[in-house]
């Protein structure tokens, strides 16, 4: 054997050699990779997760605003007495409805992917009654619009509670 063929065999014993830590790079990179991906949709679950959460706590709190103007409007809800309204302020009760649909402006793309389009029927009834509830000039025309805006209220209450029913308890 001359030693062109002894080196032919070490290059060859060398090769085989760097062909199984090549290999093994290969084998560690792609389970590497795998753990990546997983990590990656562990992340994304858990961004999707936060997001839920903060939507239903959004929900919740112009729930509570809602609550509120429904509160200040109930006085011109249907079979509300004139006693109810004793000494009341137009303005102060519409500043409620307005806090109202500022907010639901706020969180507008929360509640688009909750209830679609509908919302902005919900949010432009409320504010052309308000404008209504505005220019009126006796008491009569003021309790027709505000029991229009109570009704427009209760209706949008119902429908909260139904997504935030829907939401935590999966059923409406």
């Amino acid at each position: 054997m001359s030693w062109t063929d002894g080196a032919t065999w070490v290059g060859t014993i060398v090769s085989i050699i760097a062909g199984f830590f090549a290999w093994r790079q290969a084998q560690s990179a792609k389970s590497e990779a795998e753990n990546a991906e997983n990590s990656a949709s562990l992340a994304e679950q858990m961004r999707d997760q936060i997001a839920h959460r903060k939507a239903q706590s959004d929900l919740g709190e112009l729930n509570n605003t809602l609550m509120s103007s429904l509160q200040a409007m109930h006085k011109y809800g249907p079979g509300a007495k004139s006693v109810t309204r004793l000494g009341y302020n137009a303005s102060k009760d519409a500043s409620s409805v307005r806090d109202l649909t500022t907010e639901m402006g706020l969180k507008r793309a929360m509640l688009e992917k909750i209830f679609g389009n509908k919302i902005d029927g919900f949010q432009n009834n409320l504010v052309s009654l308000l404008q209504v509830f505005a220019n009126s000039q006796t008491e009569d025309q003021y309790v027709a619009a505000g029991c229009s805006i109570h009704i427009e209220l209760t209706e949008l209450g119902g429908n909260f509670r139904d997504a935030l029913d829907k939401d935590i308890f999966g059923h409406t």
